[in-house]
């Protein structure tokens, strides 16, 4: 069974982990091939251009995109504090997923950091 992670799931936690106020796609693509790696390839990260317009169009308030990363407008919305996170986005992944996809996506060392 393989499990998919949108661009919509990456974006609110690496937000909510990270203090930055943006990601290049380039980062992301870095996270994906973590993720991917590190939870045995039964898990799929989406991180298409189209995902990640969706992503930014269902959150238009908290992100913008530009041509080459994604900006974070609201630091302090709603949306990227950890109860509606685990609520709304996180509660679909089994577990043993989660708990590393966090974790990488918490200690994810980056082009920009």
């Amino acid at each position: 069974m393989c499990f998919t992670i949108d661009s919509e799931n990456i974006l609110l936690n690496y937000f909510s982990q990270k203090q930055s106020k943006e990601v290049t796609f380039r980062d992301l693509k870095v996270i994906r091939k973590k993720i991917e790696h590190d939870c045995d390839n039964i898990v799929y990260v989406d991180i298409t251009y189209n995902s990640l317009r969706r992503a930014v169009s269902l959150h238009n308030n908290v992100f913008e995109m530009e041509l080459t990363k994604i900006l974070l407008k609201k630091p302090d919305s709603d949306e990227l504090k950890e109860r509606f996170i685990s609520e709304n986005i996180n509660f679909r992944l089994p577990k043993n997923i989660k708990d590393k996809y966090l974790r990488l996506i918490s200690n994810a060392e980056l082009v920009n950091e």
